[in-house]
């Protein structure tokens, strides 16, 4: 779930260019793009998904 999740650009990380941060449940994902219009792109789209993701409590069963 991406409930309680950031998202964001990882500018302190300098071993590659536009490389975005994904922190869930205390873990933390850096993932890099070609270019920074993507990296934008990725942390738009996530953040718009955590704006909606729903608590695992609440959620109905498939």
């Amino acid at each position: 779930s991406l409930q309680g999740a950031q998202a964001g650009l990882a500018t302190d990380y300098h071993k590659k260019s536009f490389v975005f941060r994904l922190r869930v449940e205390g873990y933390q994902f850096l993932c890099a793009t070609g270019n920074f219009a993507a990296a934008i792109s990725w942390v738009d789209a996530l953040n718009a998904a955590i704006a909606v993701s729903v608590d695992l409590d609440e959620r109905k069963e498939p």
